[in-house]
């Protein structure tokens, strides 16, 4: 039900999760949900995009189709669990609204977008590459749960 989603995604805003995911497919152990993962994903289309989270915010390019330079962006985010193995992602910008959920389990995300009254955009992509993000010296970054914004 994308109101459900819109409701909760607006519920939450400014509220972090403090869980830990768990189970095959899902963020490994030592993360919050997405937070301290990248997540490359292909909607039918063809759009393809690489959204990389650290412990506050996600950097988010478009890959496909390949543009020079490819359209990017940095803004906030938060999260919190659904239940495990799946996370309610929502992105703050002022220019959009946009709310996710993804299902780590399943390698999907559910993605609904608008720019006010006249553009929105609902749809489902794989997420077709998971990994851990890295800090500046190339290690996997950690994102402990005691520095969430949790609610």
């Amino acid at each position: 039900c994308l109101l459900c989603v819109l409701w909760i995604g607006v519920a939450l805003g400014g509220c972090r999760s403090a869980r830990v995911a768990g189970g095959a497919g899902a963020v490994p152990e030592n993360l919050t949900g997405v937070a301290g993962q990248t997540l490359i994903y292909q909607f039918p289309s063809g759009r393809m995009y690489q959204a990389e989270y650290d412990c506050e915010k996600v950097h988010f390019v478009l890959l496909e189709p390949a543009l020079s330079p490819p359209p990017s962006k940095t803004m906030p985010f938060t999260s919190s669990g659904i239940r495990p193995g799946i996370d309610l992602v929502v992105w703050e910008d002022p220019e959009f609204y946009t709310v996710f959920v993804v299902d780590f389990d399943q390698r999907m995300l559910h993605a609904s977008s608008w720019r006010g009254r006249d553009s929105s955009f609902v749809g489902r992509a794989e997420i077709v590459e998971m990994r851990s993000t890295t800090d500046e010296t190339g290690e996997a970054l950690f994102c402990p749960s005691s520095s969430s914004k949790a609610h």
